[in-house]
């Protein structure tokens, strides 16, 4: 089965903008200017270009007059190889996994900042995929693969995927990678 690999925007794809107050959050120009987390941003055109199987699902605010225009615009200059039809949006608080296009498996990877949408995903069947950006993670709530925004990101991110290929050894698990990867368990 090959893998459907789902990328959050807010604080993965794009930058997390620290706020004074939640009202910025709803300001126009807000989404639009968030700046590229280069690596991830490099390695999703890369998995585009291998013809691997790449959504984005990213969460907007419903109440927001610009949140979803504004993603749209972000991912047509910043991702344009994506098509549109590929672009999940959820509104806010609501559980991501219930939106796509078909029932979540083991196989369905998300790549997200946010531990409870990492925590929903998995107790729906998929694989979830910690992405610290250096201000999330703190608490260290997160117990499972995690992704830093680095050189390295190509190569751990390869490395978790191979592993879905493992249909064989169905009791495989995804927290016995090689240690090579320097991946944080």
């Amino acid at each position: 089965m090959n893998p459907r690999i789902f990328i959050d925007m807010d604080g993965t794809l794009a930058e997390w903008k620290n706020i004074k107050s939640s009202n910025e959050l709803y300001q126009k120009g807000y989404y639009q200017s968030l700046k590229p987390n280069n690596y991830i941003l490099e390695e999703t055109k890369k998995l585009i270009r291998e013809g691997k199987d790449i959504y984005i699902l990213s969460s907007f605010l419903s109440d927001s007059n610009y949140a979803l225009k504004e993603k749209n615009i972000w991912l047509n200059k910043y991702l344009p190889e994506l098509p549109t039809e590929k672009r999940i949006f959820v509104p806010y608080g609501d559980i991501k996994h219930k939106y796509l296009p078909s029932k979540i498996t083991s196989f369905d990877y998300l790549i997200d900042d946010y531990t409870k949408n990492l925590l929903d995903w998995q107790k729906a069947g998929g694989t979830g995929i910690k992405f610290f950006n250096g201000i999330n993670h703190i608490k260290g709530i997160w117990q499972g693969l995690l992704l830093r925004e680095d050189e390295n990101i190509s190569k751990n991110l390869k490395c978790i995927l191979d592993n879905c290929y493992k249909e064989i050894d169905k009791s495989f698990e995804l927290n016995n990678i090689d240690e090579d990867y320097e991946l944080e368990m």
